[in-house]
């Protein structure tokens, strides 16, 4: 390989960082309204377990997946910067990750209410999940500080493990959805792509 080709290689590969860090900065919001609709999900049921209402759990949670949804799909529009339509294999790859994510939630989420899983063992799925997509996204986009974030889904899944059937764990999993999931959302749109590393 020639001095000209490393050189188109190095810049192919900077050049794919950067767009992976612009997507994430531009799909930041989705962390923060995801996390903070979770959160309320969460403390909506704990709300009902503890007899504060008496507001099914799956409408609750039904209408905030329904609002989280429509903020993914259709929020762009309300961003200040268009995410456009350019592609890369950075970019690629986190809107597959991401999307695959949501999908595999909403399927274990359907097989919840129609009876199909035990319902119980939801929290800790999906804090897995999010831990595994959150340690990918790091990899992808070079921002290393959301292996923390993966790491402590991990530990959120050990946690609903522990708290499995437990009012607690409902409390648990607000606390959670601000921390790991909101608040980094925050980070991600707050501070400049290239910042992140």
């Amino acid at each position: 390989m020639g001095e000209e080709e490393v050189r188109e290689e190095i810049a192919f590969i900077r050049s794919a960082l950067e767009q992976g860090r612009a997507y994430a900065h531009l799909r930041s919001p989705d962390f923060a309204v995801w996390g903070g609709l979770m959160a309320l999900g969460y403390l909506g049921t704990y709300a009902f377990v503890v007899r504060l209402w008496t507001l099914s759990p799956s409408v609750i949670w039904w209408s905030l997946v329904a609002v989280g949804w429509l903020f993914s799909l259709f929020g762009d529009r309300l961003r200040l910067r268009p995410e456009g339509r350019g592609s890369s294999p950075a970019i690629d790859a986190l809107r597959a990750l991401w999307l695959g994510f949501g999908v595999t939630t909403v399927i274990f989420a359907i097989m919840q209410t129609v009876g199909g899983i035990e319902g119980e063992w939801m929290d800790t799925r999906v804090a897995g999940l999010l831990g595994l997509c959150f340690f990918a996204s790091a990899s992808i986009t070079k921002i290393r500080w959301l292996r923390f974030i993966a790491a402590g889904w991990w530990g959120a899944a050990i946690v609903f493990f522990l708290l499995h059937g437990r009012a607690e764990g409902l409390l648990a999993g607000a606390g959670f959805m601000i921390v790991l999931l909101c608040l980094p959302g925050l980070v991600l749109w707050l501070r400049r792509p290239a910042a992140h590393g």
